[in-house]
């Protein structure tokens, strides 16, 4: 049983039918659902797939993709993903994760678990839309682990994250040993973005693992990702695993920023991203703070306001305490970008991973806002409704206040 997606047009009515997609969707008691039972894309996300013309040279794949090629969707999907890593491109995020959605909707297991974890977080989705999307994402975990058994580097991928990933409102433990052990499978099939979730995986345990962190970001950054040649000069920079070679270090990142990477010309500037997961472990992750929700409320933000993540650059003392701290991108709005820069400035770090030089550590914070999507009646003006930390940033959820609808 497969459900037919709903095609609304209006911004009101694209959420609404989502909202009731997954209530329909839910009600499958006794069917033994299978992953493509377990996702409906947005209306807003599933009517512009109907023209390929604005994929270039991916139209034919995107073609045969609308046409029931699950392979082709996810070859456009991996396009777009490798375009710097798609983190760093909300633009390309979306997109990517419109193809991982086809080929959800078409039976593929690691496309239901990565495009329902972009709609319980990122997509912006009602409060109910979300939670629905959060438990999708949790059942498709289920498939993942018997597709990597088939040698599927993608599912073997997103098996690692439904082990490992810090996600919001996890209902499960987390399963270190399992998750490398399902990274290490895709990288040694060649996905490259398997590769550096390893290397972050490693840099995150043990001090003596950080070796096998930078081999295997080196060896992502072989198979051609961006982000896994940043973090591999990231521990080349700071001699972390391996050799120091600041020098090196920066040649490799402005040759990437030359290129287009936003990733790298951060670096360039002497922040690195993928050293994250060398500074957060459980005690920490205890006292990460957002910004504070009752500053953002009082803004009244609007998400015309709000054009991407901020990006917060900060260095890490060998006591711990944060220095140099500034805005590498702005989310487009002063005032928060304000509050970004001034929630890092407190933290403290219990430790600083061992490393050959005795400069400050200097890593990047991100936080994004996420604004929930209502009809067009109701006022944008929005509240804080949820937040998290993880190893890979913050998120806000904004979610319009009812008690200034009148």
């Amino acid at each position: 049983m497969k459900l037919q997606h709903l095609l609304h047009g209006t911004l009101g009515l694209g959420a609404l039918g989502f909202g009731f997609g997954l209530m329909a969707s839910t009600g499958l008691a006794g069917c033994g659902p299978r992953p493509a039972e377990l996702f409906e894309l947005d209306p807003l996300d599933a009517a512009p797939m109907q023209s390929c013309s604005a994929h270039g040279p991916m139209q034919r794949t995107c073609d045969d993709c609308n046409g029931g090629d699950t392979a082709a969707c996810l070859k456009v999907a991996a396009s777009y993903e490798q375009r710097f890593d798609v983190a760093r491109r909300d633009g390309d995020l979306r997109t990517a994760m419109r193809f991982y959605g086809r080929a959800c909707a078409q039976g593929d297991a690691a496309g239901c678990v990565l495009v329902n974890d972009h709609y319980a977080t990122v997509r912006g989705l009602e409060y109910f839309a979300r939670q629905v999307a959060r438990e999708r994402r949790d059942r498709a975990c289920g498939y993942v682990d018997e597709a990597c058994t088939t040698k599927n580097p993608l599912a073997c991928r997103v098996e690692g994250l439904c082990l490992a990933e810090d996600w919001p409102l996890r209902t499960q433990a987390r399963d270190l040993v399992g998750a490398a052990r399902a990274f290490t499978a895709a990288c040694d099939l060649g996905d490259a973005r398997g590769c550096a979730e390893l290397g972050w995986l490693k840099a995150a345990g043990a001090p003596g693992e950080l070796p096998a962190a930078f081999a295997a970001h080196q060896k992502s950054c072989t198979l051609g990702s961006v982000q896994g040649c940043v973090a591999a000069a990231a521990h080349t920079y700071y001699g972390l695993g391996t050799a120091a070679a600041p020098e090196q270090a920066l040649q490799t990142v402005s040759t990437l920023c030359e290129k287009g990477s936003p990733e790298a010309c951060q670096a360039a500037r002497g922040y690195f991203a993928s050293l994250r997961p060398l500074l957060v472990h459980e005690q920490l992750e205890k006292s990460w703070a957002a910004p504070s929700s009752e500053q953002i409320d009082a803004l009244e933000l609007r998400p015309a306001y709000v054009v991407g993540p901020g990006r917060v650059g900060f260095c890490v003392r060998a006591d711990g305490g944060v220095e140099k701290v500034e805005t590498l991108d702005s989310t487009g709005e002063p005032i928060v970008d304000q509050y970004l820069r001034e929630a890092v400035a407190t933290w403290k770090f219990p430790r600083r991973p061992a490393m050959q030089s005795a400069a400050p550590l200097c890593s990047v914070h991100e936080q994004r806002l996420a604004f929930t999507f209502r009809s067009v009646s109701s006022r944008p003006l929005y509240t804080v409704w949820e937040s998290y930390m993880s190893t890979r940033g913050g998120l806000s959820i904004l979610d319009t206040d009812p008690l200034r609808w009148r």
